[in-house]
């Protein structure tokens, strides 16, 4: 998909969330909303945000076969995905190193991504707010505590931003 088409994706679901909550979400409530609970979201995310990790990862999986099927090197493979991880770079993870060791699962270029949305974040918000998103993070749950439960806790963090 063509990221205007994510985009529209994008905007219709942070649409409903809106309607489901009853709250107008400002960018930042819906970049906290679109990250994983472990950093402090609802869980709901973004296509924009794993189209591309997706997309390497496919990519990275399916390599060796490809490169049987056209008879190349599997050195000389990675081409367009080395273009596609500077676009994820570029895009999504600024911080992100790219060496030939590096995990290209879908999960490790995501969390990569989410943890930049959350330092980012983190880094523009006032006192208040950050001790609010340092406050959803599941670390500062007590041991035992059922991570499925934090749902409830970031869906009125999310109803505080938007206040």
């Amino acid at each position: 998909m063509a990221p205007d088409e994510l985009q529209g994706i994008d905007t219709r679901l942070r649409e409903a969330i809106s309607r489901c909550c009853n709250v107008q979400l400002s960018d930042d409530a819906w970049t906290q909303a679109s990250l994983p609970l472990c950093l402090g979201g609802i869980g709901t995310r973004r296509m924009a945000d794993v189209a591309l990790p997706a997309y390497i990862s496919s990519m990275d999986a399916t390599r060796e076969l490809v490169c049987q099927i056209n008879l190349c090197e599997n050195d000389n493979a990675p081409v367009l995905q080395l273009s596609s991880m500077e676009d994820f770079k570029n895009q999504q993870c600024p911080n992100f190193k790219i060496d030939p060791d590096t995990s290209l699962t879908q999960c490790h270029l995501d969390e990569e991504s989410s943890t930049a949305r959350s330092n980012d974040l983190l880094s523009r918000a006032n006192q208040v707010d950050r001790a609010r998103l340092l406050a959803e993070h599941p670390h500062t749950v007590a041991p035992g505590y059922p991570p499925y439960l934090l749902s409830a806790s970031a869906c009125w963090c999310l109803t505080m931003l938007c206040i």
